[in-house]
């Protein structure tokens, strides 16, 4: 929820509103491919300006520049009087927790499960199903291929969760859906910006209407 928290209250105080919900969507973009083993900035096209794409695209981590380019567009904001202090130390502390996250997931990609305990899990599991028809043959008879087999695949879909939940991150179908993540995020953070633009261009024509009706009575 950061993501979005960061866009809401970005996009009120800011009329660049949704060039904030750009930044944020490209970042969420950039850290899925970045997860998956891509080291560039493709399918951020429609979210991120080419001067950030391209420098996003010489670091060794683009989502981290893409980062810097969202603390970039808040110190900019503050220069021109736009946010006040309280506002910059609370969306930069949104900022910090979407790059936690990000490393967060970055870790457990590169935490391999122990070698040890993948490999006793398969011996284990063999010596099981080696064993096994030696205690089911006399009780089950010709049930027991059957048995078997059904028995040979929880036994070994179970060793496979283990290998899935290793990488949760890939594109196998039990992977998370990260695509259905990250456009969801760019649907809403773009949805919070166009938003506080109409409400911004509401309370204009407002203010307009009150100072003609003003002038009218004097």
């Amino acid at each position: 929820n950061a993501s979005r928290n960061l866009v809401r209250a970005g996009s009120e105080f800011s009329s660049d509103g949704v060039e904030l919900a750009g930044l944020v969507s490209g970042y969420v973009i950039c850290v899925r491919r970045s997860l998956r083993g891509f080291r560039d900035t493709q399918e951020t096209e429609l979210y991120l300006p080419a001067d950030v794409r391209k420098e996003a695209d010489h670091f060794g981590n683009p989502p981290t520049a893409i980062a810097a380019a969202i603390t970039s567009w808040i110190a900019r904001q503050r220069r021109m009087g736009v946010f006040g202090d309280l506002l910059v130390r609370h969306l930069e502390s949104l900022v910090t927790t979407l790059v936690d996250s990000q490393g967060g997931c970055e870790r457990i990609q590169k935490t391999p499960l122990p070698f040890a305990y993948v490999a006793m899990i398969k011996q284990l599991i063999l010596v099981y199903l080696v064993t096994l028809p030696l205690v089911v043959c006399d009780r089950f008879g010709w049930w027991s291929p059957l048995l078997m087999a059904v028995l040979s695949l929880g036994m070994f879909g179970m060793e496979e969760a283990s290998v899935e939940i290793e990488d949760p991150f890939g594109t196998h179908a039990n992977c998370l859906d990260l695509e259905a993540f990250t456009l969801t995020i760019a649907r809403d953070t773009g949805q919070l910006a166009d938003r506080a633009q109409r409400v911004r261009e509401a309370g204009n024509i407002e203010d307009l209407s009150d100072i003609r009706g003003a002038m009218n009575e004097t």
